[in-house]
């Protein structure tokens, strides 16, 4: 697997956190040709043409909006990780620059789908340089990132948007672990922490596989 450094740089970070957001805050537009009401205060249950368009109530704006196919996004998750079916799909969060899903399938697999509002970053190239830098710190150093089972950099595919669908990471509540734990985990982040300063580049950028073909992509590792 080869990637390369591209002559882009932003100044967005390449992680975009994803911030949860209380419910009442949230308006939810259901996309129906029929005369849909819309809910200006909790997600609605059910999508009566599988498009949604989501905005943070009056601060809403195009730059937080999206269109995308659920079903399609369901059956992408589906098929990525060779199920029959996805049975559950919830709302985790809604961020600054993401949308994130939970994914479970009928035998019991769970996936995490995000897709990045408009205002993440230049398309195309936020998303794929996202998914190149899991993989490089994954395989290369060994760090225990999710491991990316199917994404798109562009919106001409089946979703109608750029997506992300990644392993479910593992987790617990901080407090609910015993001293011990907690003492390995932050021994955990250290080594991680020290894995990543050991990685040396010769330029800054962006990272990118080599088979996307980014302009002005160079320095193959």
């Amino acid at each position: 697997m080869v990637f390369v450094r591209g002559s882009r740089s932003f100044t967005k970070p390449l992680s975009r956190g994803l911030l949860s957001t209380r419910s009442r805050d949230l308006a939810v537009r259901i996309i129906s040709t029929s005369n849909q009401t819309e809910s200006a205060s909790e997600y609605e249950s059910f999508f009566p043409l599988h498009q949604w368009a989501l905005g943070l109530g009056r601060r809403s704006t195009a730059s937080r909006q999206i269109f995308f196919n659920i079903t399609e996004l369901q059956n992408v998750a589906t098929e990525v990780v060779g199920s029959d079916s996805c049975v559950s799909m919830i709302t985790l969060a809604e961020g600054g620059y993401n949308k994130a899903f939970r994914l479970l399938m009928n035998d019991r697999k769970a996936v995490i789908a995000r897709i990045p509002n408009p205002n993440a970053g230049p398309p195309f190239y936020m998303t794929a340089s996202e998914v190149a830098t899991m993989e490089l710190v994954r395989t290369a150093l060994q760090v225990p990132v999710p491991q990316v089972y199917g994404w798109s950099a562009t919106s001409n595919n089946r979703i109608g948007s750029e997506y992300v669908i990644m392993e479910e990471a593992a987790w617990n509540s901080w407090d609910k672990l015993t001293p011990d734990s907690k003492l390995l985990i932050m021994k955990e982040v250290v080594s991680v922490e020290t894995k990543l300063l050991c990685c040396s580049f010769l330029h800054y950028g962006n990272i990118y596989f080599a088979s996307n073909a980014v302009k002005g992509g160079n320095d193959e590792y």
